[in-house]
């Protein structure tokens, strides 16, 4: 809550930069959003790894406990559905802005 009201605060501070700034500071949000995606699916790959590594380790008799296994296969599964469910909201905000009337 408090770092909204800061935000808030911020987003009526950055109205007095000049326009050089505001796109400046505006490539700077859109670069570490791309970033924050582009690490969110590198983790959830290396979720999907571990699964697939734990399995492979299963099969092969090095890892002895079926629930190490489970465990990693649900924490992928749990994290790709995550990330299907932020894509669909992506997607859904998207639609609603092209069906604004200007």
């Amino acid at each position: 809550m408090i770092s909204s009201a800061f935000n808030i605060l911020n987003l009526g501070a950055s109205s007095a930069q000049p326009d050089a700034a505001k796109a400046e500071n505006l490539a700077g949000k859109e670069a570490s959003f791309t970033k924050y995606l582009s690490d969110a699916l590198n983790n959830l790959n290396a979720l999907q790894q571990n699964a697939s590594d734990s399995a492979t380790q299963m099969v092969m008799g090095s890892d002895d406990y079926l629930h190490n296994v489970i465990l990693a296969y649900e924490k992928a599964d749990l994290a790709f559905k995550l990330t299907v469910e932020v894509r669909n909201k992506c997607v859904e905000a998207y639609q609603e802005i092209m069906r604004m009337q200007l």
